[in-house]
């Protein structure tokens, strides 16, 4: 008859804790939360990122367009200077020699309008690239992050200038 008594009879030694078969179920069901646990001061926890998240692809992108369209406008610039620079002794040369059909003097300030247009196009493209590759989840934004800032600037920048160069060009006619 020992043998059948229930564990809550037994004596219990000084130091020695009751547990309830009832409560150890509890315990081991995986969707059991301790309503007295300690919680973090501001609602939820601090999530713990893992050491190993690779960059977004498509921020690396976004930040290697950048460079190209700084490296397209440079050299744009590079040659709108030189085709200003040749001009600047005789400026009614050009008018010549479109008149006489010969556009290579001015084959220069076409190709660099070409490029800063090409430029802008593809920064525009790196900019998008660099706001999807923002929001990409489990991924590191640094490289999206500079890419939308640079790319972002690019596009000011050249539509800037282009405004710019069309007011310039309306009042002086």
């Amino acid at each position: 008859m020992e043998e059948n008594r229930n564990d809550s009879t037994k004596p219990v030694n000084e130091g020695e804790q009751v547990v309830d078969n009832n409560e150890q179920q509890l315990h081991s069901d995986p969707f059991y939360t301790n309503p007295y646990a300690t919680q973090p001061a501001f609602g939820q926890p601090v999530p713990v990122q893992p050491e190993n998240i690779k960059q977004s692809g498509l921020g690396i992108a976004s930040f290697i367009i950048a460079l190209v369209a700084v490296l397209l406008g440079i050299i744009g610039i590079i040659l709108s200077v030189a085709f200003t620079a040749g001009i600047a002794d005789d400026p009614q040369s050009i008018v010549r020699e479109i008149e006489n059909n010969d556009i290579s003097s001015v084959a220069s300030i076409m190709v660099a309008g070409l490029m800063l247009i090409a430029g802008a196009g593809i920064a525009f493209i790196g900019l998008i690239l660099g706001i999807v590759g923002a929001f990409a989840k489990d991924r590191r934004k640094a490289f999206a992050i500079v890419g939308i800032i640079l790319n972002g600037l690019i596009v000011v920048g050249i539509v800037a200038l282009t405004v710019l160069g069309l007011a310039i060009g309306a009042n002086s006619v």
